[in-house]
């Protein structure tokens, strides 16, 4: 089992990096937390997971290892491949992920394309004791408003930028969509009002 790599990167995209490793070239899918974090033309070490399959073996990378750890648990829930977990990841990132998994929260599940109700409810079902006790999910912790805010910002940021915007753009997009729709707005209005505005 491959467990690691390290090499140069040669390529990389939203959803995939190349490592030369000694001459051979490992193309590696990966969430966008990861490809973020990775430069072309500079050396990486990523954790692996080799994943197969009857037709085909396909590598997944990670920078850390929460990502790899949360990634396992996932595909490891019925009916939840690598690539609804990798979305999952790209999406809502570890914490956020964690997070909603811990407190219950179906809707910040079925907001990633590909995930529906009784999807997000069996990860949940299948995960919640997993992620030890929900953070900050009754109502009256202080700084909860100001949390569910800045996540909602990011989450809006990076889904812009998985769509091929420049983070810079995402961002200046993200809050003048933030000041024209207000607190009350989740993600996805977020996102379609920051769309108007790149």
């Amino acid at each position: 089992m491959i467990a690691r790599l390290r090499g140069l990167v040669v390529q990389r995209s939203l959803q995939s990096v190349v490592l030369d490793v000694g001459g051979v070239g490992f193309e590696l899918a990966v969430p966008l937390s990861t490809s973020e974090k990775v430069e072309e033309g500079k050396e990486a070490e990523l954790l692996t997971h080799l994943h197969v399959r009857e037709d085909a073996l396909q590598l997944y990378g990670f920078r850390t290892a929460e990502e790899k750890e949360l990634f396992l648990q996932l595909i490891g829930v019925s009916g939840i491949g690598p690539k609804i977990a990798l979305n999952l990841l790209s999406a809502k990132g570890v914490s956020t992920l964690r997070e909603a998994i811990a407190n219950g929260d179906v809707g910040v599940l079925t907001s990633i394309t590909g995930v529906g109700r009784k999807m997000a409810e069996r990860i949940i079902v299948d995960l919640r004791e997993k992620m030890g006790k929900p953070r900050a999910a009754q109502v009256g912790v202080p700084g909860l408003a100001g949390t569910a805010a800045l996540e909602r910002h990011e989450e809006a940021v990076l889904a812009l930028v998985s769509l091929g915007f420049q983070r810079q753009t995402a961002e200046k997009a993200v809050h003048a969509a933030e000041k024209s729709l207000g607190t009350e707005a989740n993600v996805e209005e977020v996102v379609r009002e920051a769309l108007k505005r790149v």
